[in-house]
């Protein structure tokens, strides 16, 4: 409640700034590379993401203020990064289930998804000369993000005492949208008033999940989890 009150005040106080602006606002189509930060990126613990390199694609727009180099900034951002399926390239044991014989469960045939993040974020921007064709910019945000976490599909197989195996047939996990708010913090350089290169750090927390598992019975389950979220994105964009 505290952060959403905080987005509020932050775009309240802001926009009379941009309304009494310089007349131009600068659009900007921006792309990006999307480096997983923290567990977002571990392979290892209850939140680990396994996610790797992503790419992202996005809109900028700043708008100038009254105040010389200062503007507010807007920006949205749809952001993929896949996942690190190599610990799937065995079977991966999920326990035994005793109901008589007692079996070993496997996952195998895993196919997995992408982490998919579509954050908008809402902030001040500080602009700077450096040379005649160089300028420098920091920026900070808060915001919200829009997060599927990937889905999960394999074939169960269980195994009793002799290693002889049954493919049960396949299961799935599939995820609903969460949202979760968080900041980003940002830099960069602008070349002849054009281009800009810079680097975002964007965190946003741990994210509650709720999803549901279907079994090979057909039968489901619905369940919950957490997922970290942060990155950090490389940026190239252009003026519109």
């Amino acid at each position: 409640m505290l952060k959403r009150m905080l987005v509020v005040c932050l775009i309240a106080l802001l926009l009379p700034l941009a309304s009494s602006a310089r007349p131009r606002n600068a659009f900007l189509l921006t792309g990006a590379v999307s480096l997983p930060s923290g567990d977002f990126g571990d392979d290892r613990g209850s939140e680990a993401g396994l996610a790797t390199t992503g790419i992202g694609v996005g809109l900028d727009v700043v708008m100038p203020t009254s105040n010389p180099g200062l503007s507010f900034l807007l920006s949205g951002f749809v952001v993929s990064n896949g996942v690190d399926d190599d610990l799937f390239d065995e079977p991966v044991f999920l326990g035994q289930d005793c109901n008589g014989e007692c079996l070993d469960l496997y996952m195998e045939n895993v196919d997995i998804g992408s982490h998919l993040n579509i954050p908008i974020m809402a902030g001040i921007r500080y602009e700077s000369w450096a040379s005649r064709s160089v300028d420098l910019f920091l920026q900070g945000q808060v915001g919200v993000t829009f997060y599927r976490a990937p889905s999960l599909e394999w074939d169960l197989v269980s195994c009793d005492e002799a290693d002889d195996c049954i493919n049960e047939g396949p299961e799935e996990d599939e995820y609903d949208t969460a949202t979760s708010f968080g900041f980003g913090l940002g830099g960069g350089l602008i070349l002849n008033r054009n281009v800009e290169i810079g680097i975002r750090y964007l965190d946003f927390g741990t994210i509650d999940l709720e999803g549901e598992e279907t079994f090979f019975t057909g039968e489901t389950e619905e369940f919950e989890s957490e997922q970290s979220v942060a990155m950090f994105l490389l940026t190239v964009g252009i003026r519109l």
